[in-house]
């Protein structure tokens, strides 16, 4: 018997990373040269360029993901952000889960925004151009389940070049676990 569950666990999790690769390739955040690349020793690595910050009186600094506006939030943060945010039309809470997940409960004031949208429109939306056409000068929390959507959503708008994006870590599993209020 536990040998049949460890065998079921085991196709899981090797589904799951599959589909993992398969989302990332479907949102161009890595491509398929990539992921065949060889792998090369830390010798043969040649330096790739980074973002830079330009100043007159100190050396150049490597920004972060902070420094761009683009950080990962615990519930607790998030609920504080929403806090201060209460009546600030330039913040918006996004839920990138599907319209039955959002139904079942969400953040208050959220605005949902269907991940899983190029299959569930056979493939006449597309969730990385609607996130497009996105104000990137507005102020983004994202989250959704537990934190793996969210999280390529987050990378994928900084890719497009929003300001300031965070996503909420555990998604709103760990959301309700924190008994934060939720919309039914």
């Amino acid at each position: 018997m536990a040998t049949i569950n460890m065998k079921k666990i085991g196709t899981l999790t090797v589904v799951l990373v599959i589909v993992g690769i398969v989302v990332w390739l479907g949102t161009g955040l890595i491509t398929q040269e990539q992921i065949t690349q060889p792998q090369t020793t830390p010798e043969e690595k040649t330096t790739e360029p980074t973002v830079t910050q330009e100043t007159t009186s100190s050396p150049e600094k490597e920004l972060t993901r902070e420094d761009l506006g683009h950080s990962v939030v615990t519930p607790q943060e998030a609920f504080t952000l929403i806090k201060k945010n209460k009546n600030n039309f330039n913040f918006v809470i996004l839920d990138v889960r599907t319209p039955e997940e959002f139904a079942e409960g969400h953040i208050e004031n959220a605005i949902n925004l269907d991940y899983y949208m190029d299959e569930r429109t056979n493939y006449t939306k597309s969730f990385r151009d609607e996130i497009g056409k996105l104000d990137r000068d507005k102020k983004y929390l994202v989250y959704c389940l537990a934190d793996i959507r969210s999280s390529v959503t987050m990378d994928m708008m900084r890719h497009l070049g929003f300001r300031e994006v965070y996503d909420m870590s555990g998604g709103i599993v760990q959301w309700k676990a924190e008994e934060l209020p939720v919309m039914e």
